[in-house]
């Protein structure tokens, strides 16, 4: 994903978790920012999202990235 779109050393990178359509769980809509306070290394910024999205894919959510300049 990373190769899509370039990630700014201070730039927050949010991520959208939506319930898909149909679903029988209910899933609460998550917006989650991670940005360079809380992850000063835009690596360790990149694999918590990762790890994230990944962890709320496997629970059933549609994942979403903002791929503009917050």
């Amino acid at each position: 994903m990373w190769a899509i779109f370039q990630v700014d050393q201070d730039a927050p990178i949010s991520l959208r978790a939506l319930q898909p359509k149909g679903s029988p769980a209910r899933l609460r809509t998550r917006n989650l920012s991670f940005n360079a306070a809380d992850f000063p290394d835009i690596a360790d910024r990149k694999q918590a999202f990762s790890d994230h999205a990944i962890k709320l894919n496997n629970l059933g959510y549609n994942i979403y990235v903002v791929m503009n300049p917050v």
